[in-house]
């Protein structure tokens, strides 16, 4: 098939456009113009894509280019070649603008999909493998970052040492190839908090340590393990910058993540972690307090705690904050609502700004709360300095009434072994909140018997220090109303 059109060359020679007339036979292209010799193969002519009504170029070997308006011409001459076909189905596309938009709509889709499965796939495998000196030098990187932003702790041995004892009752039941340690700060007095950093760093507030009682503690020491073992810091750090992931991803190259790491404590306090790793995470947390035979109902009731010390207005740096979507979660935990009692009205004097005490929170363990005051707040007594240095030990008896209201009315000691013990344990369970009992759709009051106990602990090689042990309290009576007022 001949085929004839007409164009203008340009021989590069000078900046002159000469019109001429080609015809395409037998594999080659000529020119029918006479004083313009142009006799090429075909296939040795490259041209331009078609778009819309733009003339079209024919490159010619030795630098001479060929300009045509004849679009459907070049389009026929290219017919034969598997460019031709190419480029006439890009035409078809082009020109049909409702196929453009599915196909733009489709590439959209595209790359929003790689980004919402995509990056999450490769962020999870760099970040498992992170070799651990790598993590651990990451970990002390963000470490450092927070020692900046929070201030020393203002815990004693003795509150840290109990945080430890829970961390060794879950090491017990699934040790680990690391030690987790914990590190303690204070944050204003009203931000119980605590959170997991690469290298096994576990960040607690002091004001979660005074808020929880010792299961509660192991429960978000199990939810912060789960965060530290999945690495969802350095996940988040891999997600949030695309080019580190893709950087750490095709080079193998890991080391950069330690620049970095000193973002993380800033991502948790101000974001927190996904829904995603927060499920994660109370997964293997129900997983690791199963196996330590910690009852699920712990972390159901010091999430609950939680929500009932987050500031009504401010900047809210609490743990909740920090771990999202908290309903759901307690559900999730306790889907038989064992803790749903826990109300705002009963928050503990550090979510009104009171500074908070650094000694334990104790908590009334084995008690089902919708038969029993539920206890949301309870500050250990004092134990006096001077019975200290003396060596005295023992125990105080108290009888007090929890009202409708949660609070307790009419402390007073019933038997001790050493009257001056009284005094501070009177004063401490004044201070104690409740959620009271329910019966029959209202609150009521509750008379209790509670005991206390002074005691003293020597380790080898260290110096006495006092211990308070508040036992399971014991219910006289219910429906006390009259009596509480």
């Amino acid at each position: 098939m001949n085929i004839t059109f007409t164009g203008t060359i340009f021989t590069g020679e000078t900046l002159a456009a000469t019109p001429l007339t080609l015809e395409a036979t037998d594999g080659r292209l000529v020119s029918q113009t006479e004083g313009q010799s142009v006799c090429v193969a075909i296939s040795e002519v490259r041209t331009s894509d078609r778009l819309a009504g733009v003339p079209r170029f024919l490159y010619l070997p030795g630098g001479r280019t060929i300009e045509t308006p004849d679009n459907q011409a070049i389009d026929l001459l290219l017919a034969g070649q598997r460019r031709g076909r190419t480029v006439a189905a890009v035409h078809w596309l082009e020109a049909r603008a409702r196929v453009a938009a599915v196909a733009a709509v489709l590439l959209v889709a595209t790359v929003a999909a790689t980004l919402w499965w995509g990056m999450p796939i490769l962020a999870r495998n760099a970040a498992m493998a992170v070799p651990d000196p790598i993590e651990k030098k990451a970990g002390q990187t963000a470490l450092a970052t927070i020692s900046r932003l929070l201030a020393p702790t203002r815990l004693s041995r003795i509150n840290q040492r109990r945080v430890d004892t829970q961390l060794d009752r879950l090491l017990k039941a699934q040790p680990l190839t690391t030690r987790p340690e914990l590190v303690f700060r204070f944050m204003g007095g009203q931000y119980p908090n605590a959170f997991a950093l690469p290298g096994g760093y576990i960040v607690i507030s002091d004001e979660l340590v005074t808020l929880a009682d010792d299961d509660e503690l192991a429960a978000v020491l199990a939810h912060e393990i789960g965060h530290w073992q999945l690495r969802h810091g350095l996940q988040g750090v891999l997600r949030s910058s695309a080019a580190l992931l893709v950087v750490s991803t095709v080079t193998g190259d890991l080391s950069t993540l330690t620049t970095f790491a000193s973002t993380i404590p800033f991502a948790l306090l101000q974001r927190g972690y996904s829904r995603e790793f927060e499920e994660q995470a109370d997964t293997y947390a129900l997983g690791l307090l199963r196996k330590a035979g910690i009852d699920a109902v712990h972390f159901a009731s010091i999430l609950r705690k939680l929500q009932n010390t987050r500031p009504k207005q401010g900047q809210d740096f609490s743990y909740l904050s920090t771990h999202p979507s908290t309903e759901d979660r307690i559900r999730r935990i306790d889907p038989h609502g064992e803790t749903a009692r826990a109300v705002a009205s009963f928050a503990p004097s550090s979510a009104r700004g009171d500074e908070a005490k650094p000694e334990p929170s104790v908590m009334l363990r084995g008690v089902h709360p919708l038969a029993s005051p539920f206890p949301l707040y309870q500050p250990a007594p004092l134990y006096p300095y001077e019975l200290t240095t003396a060596h005295r030990e023992g125990m105080v008896k108290i009888e007090f009434v929890i009202d409708e209201n949660g609070k307790v009315c009419n402390p007073h000691a019933v038997g001790s072994t050493s009257k001056e013990l009284e005094a501070p344990a009177i004063a401490a369970v004044a201070q104690w909140r409740f959620i009271p009992r329910q019966e029959g759709g209202r609150n009521v009051a509750t008379s209790i018997f509670q005991t206390i106990d002074f005691r003293l602990h020597s380790p080898i090689g260290q110096a006495v220090e006092p211990r308070v042990i508040v036992q399971p309290f014991e219910i006289l009576g219910q429906d006390l109303s009259a009596r509480s007022k």
